[in-house]
């Protein structure tokens, strides 16, 4: 009984620094684009800039004003509407 409990502590140690590896996190960013009267504005064009790589998306809202940018990695982004 001692011996197999042994093994499993081992084998515990051994597998428990690799556990993170597996776990990735990803966010998104979602809103509606409205002008000043409420009227939400069909095809704004939306970029999205990630402040630590200056990488961008782009996306255009839909017939309600509403963009989405799925599976973003965590960090700091800016939002640009033209």
């Amino acid at each position: 009984m001692r011996t197999s409990f042994s093994w499993v502590l081992l084998l515990s140690l051994f597998l428990l620094p690799a556990s993170p590896v597996f776990a990735q996190t990803f966010g998104q960013i979602t809103g509606q684009i409205a002008d000043a009267s409420g009227g939400v504005l069909v095809g704004a064009s939306v970029t999205v800039t990630s402040a630590q790589t200056g990488t961008t998306r782009d996306t255009v809202t839909n017939s309600a004003g509403s963009y989405v940018f799925p599976n973003l990695l965590p960090g700091e982004y800016s939002v640009r509407v033209e």
